[in-house]
């Protein structure tokens, strides 16, 4: 017989921290609603496009809250490399604790990962993976490599500085956002369980906080954070004036840093917490020079909205609530435009696709959907296609913009007018009927009213 012991925990937070590190197993329900949140996630993050943008965001984070002089770029680099050829230092870091972090491993998992996950790291040479998992292990340990190389690297450079190795592990997982965080609310951790990203942006809401607020490094963390929105702001007032910048949507500017070469068009992305703080030095800075169309208030409402995405909706239903509300979630445009309100919605495919069933797609597959739908148009109307354009290229687009741009604000700008337009007109024969004409008359008046039809033939 195996003696037990017992202790008593008299820290309530201790207490709670140790009793949540073995999570219930969730129902089938949570399951169930789980399912598309996972899969939508999936969609995203295991692509070419996702993974780049994403290390080229990381090492931005890795330098701003690095306590151990991470270099961006060149310790990122090499923690790929770690990542990728099992080095010896990468299983140190690993088994110190550090290989949790990454929004590949799945926390409601865990248990059944968790032996499968070390052994594949090279700790247990006993464990054999199965021949079905083999493709899908390689693309996440691909996509892994790209999330966590930040993380290997700055440990690395903890150690080669003398830290303890369960501390640079440590070091490692606080050098951008740990994954593995997810406090012990039920309620909370079900939104985790089935709203897609919605445990990230918690997380990277937490992480900001913590960096500038308790971080020993917090007045590093400040001055940094403070240097990238100057670089910002200085980068804004040179493209203040061009007008290929002006043409650029709200979302595009709030989204990446853009760089005109001559007639070349570059950019890159911003980092989500550090890149939307600089993003509102840009506007703070339009708005005294009277740039600013929309108010600096609704600026930074949707700068901050875009940045930290906090949708409460499970993901079963929120591609079904985009389709009622007709539009898109994150960009904020219409799914099917104006125009296509009074059409039969065989005539409503542009040009292979109901935009209806590309709006579900995208929703619950993303880029996979969109690389299939893709891979379709050319296998069965490529004859019909135009020739694809350096910036639709997967990876290239997340960087490069070719010229002339395939939309603008303007585009914007004309649907909503449109919008408007359609909104005035639309009443007309149903108050006639009614024999309210003095309210129709009313309505006439509206100056978009006259807009209607030159607006219509444009689309």
């Amino acid at each position: 017989m195996v003696a037990s012991r017992c202790y008593d925990v008299a820290d309530p937070v201790l207490n709670r921290a140790m009793a949540s590190i073995d999570r219930p197993v969730q129902g089938w329900l949570v399951n169930l609603l789980g399912m598309p949140k996972r899969i939508g996630q999936m969609a995203i993050t295991l692509t070419p496009d996702f993974m780049v943008r994403n290390i080229a965001r990381d090492t931005i984070m890795g330098g701003v809250m690095s306590r151990a002089g991470f270099r961006p770029v060149v310790d990122s680099l090499n923690g790929m490399r770690l990542r990728m050829t099992n080095d010896p230092l990468y299983k140190d870091y690993i088994a110190n604790g550090g290989g949790l972090s990454s929004i590949y491993l799945d926390e409601g998992k865990l248990k059944a990962k968790l032996e499968k996950f070390y052994h594949s790291q090279g700790i247990d040479y006993r464990t054999v993976l199965d021949s079905p998992a083999k493709l899908m292990g390689f693309v996440e340990t691909l996509a892994d490599s790209f999330e966590t190389s930040t993380r290997p690297g700055k440990g690395k450079r903890a150690i080669d500085q003398g830290e303890n190795p369960r501390h640079a592990a440590y070091l490692g997982r606080e050098v951008s956002t740990d994954f593995a965080m997810r406090g012990d609310s039920k309620e909370l951790n079900f939104m985790y369980d089935t709203v897609m990203f919605f445990k990230p942006a918690v997380l990277f809401i937490d992480r900001l906080y913590r960096g500038v607020a308790h971080d020993p490094n917090r007045a590093a963390i400040a001055t940094k954070t403070a240097a990238m929105a100057t670089f910002s702001m200085g980068l804004y007032l040179l493209n203040r004036d061009n007008p290929k910048y002006q043409d650029l949507k709200d979302w595009e500017k709030d989204s990446y840093w853009h760089f005109f070469v001559g007639d070349e068009h570059f950019r890159m992305p911003k980092t989500w917490e550090i890149g939307a703080q600089a993003s509102v030095a840009e506007r703070t800075l339009g708005a005294t020079m009277g740039d600013s169309q929309n108010g600096l208030g609704a600026d930074v409402a949707r700068i901050i909205g875009a940045t930290f995405n906090l949708n409460f909706m499970p993901q079963i239903l929120a591609q079904i609530a985009e389709q009622m509300a007709n539009e898109n979630s994150f960009t904020h445009a219409s799914i099917e435009t104006p125009g296509m309100e009074n059409l039969q919605p065989f005539m409503r495919a542009k040009p292979n696709t109901s935009e209806t069933i590309k709006a579900l797609l995208r929703g619950y597959l993303n880029t996979w959907a969109m690389y299939g739908l893709e891979l379709c148009d050319r296998a069965f109307f490529a004859n019909r296609l135009r020739e694809k354009r350096l910036d639709e290229m997967p990876v290239i687009k997340s960087f490069y913009s070719q010229e002339p741009a395939k939309s603008t604000k303007y585009e914007e700008m004309y649907y909503d007018m449109l919008g408007e337009a359609n909104d005035c007109t639309a009443p007309f024969g149903k108050l006639d009927k009614q024999n309210k004409t003095e309210f129709a008359d009313e309505k006439d008046a509206q100056p978009m009213v006259k807009e209607y039809k030159p607006l219509s033939r444009a689309e």
